[in-house]
């Protein structure tokens, strides 16, 4: 890694979970190598300088971001989970895990409609799912 990205991680390790700077670490990968492929740079990924990046335009960073299609994004989840051997984990399901999380710890179904783009709350619905401890908790609480 450049010696920039190398410092922010650095600075950012005792404010940020292990997991956040390591997807931190993942984009800057991804990114850095579309420099390269775009030709803003001749340089290797961890030679590139600031100055590269300082130069670059709006629209440029528009066009790196429309890069993402959604087949590039499940491309990178399956190059990701077959390297850590995980063969289930998809994009569906890694949003499934996200919304039932976000439901667990927010209990807002409306804001989890919003983030999940859905136009119906009946299909937000299928989020909202109890699970085997929370109906254990139920149970408990009718004895109290």
């Amino acid at each position: 890694m450049p010696w920039f990205v190398t410092e922010f991680i650095d600075n950012k390790k005792r404010k940020l979970s292990p997991t956040t700077l390591l997807n931190y670490c993942h984009d800057y990968i991804i990114f850095f190598d579309w420099l390269v492929t775009e030709n803003f740079t001749t340089a290797k990924r961890k030679d590139i300088d600031l100055a590269t990046l300082e130069i670059l335009t709006i629209r440029e960073i528009e066009n790196f971001l429309s890069c993402l299609n959604q087949r590039s994004i499940e491309k990178l989840i399956e190059k990701y989970a077959t390297a850590f051997e995980k063969p289930a984990l998809t994009v569906h399901s890694l949003r499934h895990s996200f919304a039932t999380r976000y439901h667990l710890e927010n209990n807002d179904v409306p804001r989890l409609k919003n983030q999940l783009g859905h136009s119906s709350i009946q299909t937000t619905m299928i989020y909202t799912h109890l699970t085997d401890e929370e109906m254990r908790k139920a149970v408990n609480n009718m004895d109290k």
